[in-house]
């Protein structure tokens, strides 16, 4: 059995995280994934995440910042679904 890596400390302060989840929420859970308007989430979400790495977490391996990023992401969105008002307005 593999031994489970240990996820790096990451210093993003939290209203970034949220900002990031916000991002990362709306390109994930497009109902196309081909859609013009799902691609130009997905580039905001990556373009903030280099953003945050850039600022934040320069000595760690980008791709493990992401991953690390996105599990941050998921736990924001359990403990803070977005409201019905904010879920009618994606829609």
């Amino acid at each position: 059995m593999r031994e489970a890596s240990q996820s790096p400390q990451l210093t993003v302060p939290k209203e970034q995280i949220a900002q990031l989840a916000a991002l990362y929420d709306q390109f994930v859970n497009a109902i196309d994934p081909f859609d013009c308007e799902q691609a130009s989430m997905e580039r905001s979400f990556l373009n903030k995440l280099q953003e945050l790495h850039c600022n934040y977490a320069k000595q760690i391996d980008f791709q493990i910042f992401k991953r690390e990023a996105v599990r941050q992401c998921r736990l924001y969105l359990k403990n803070n679904p977005p409201s019905s008002d904010e879920m009618n307005l994606a829609l």
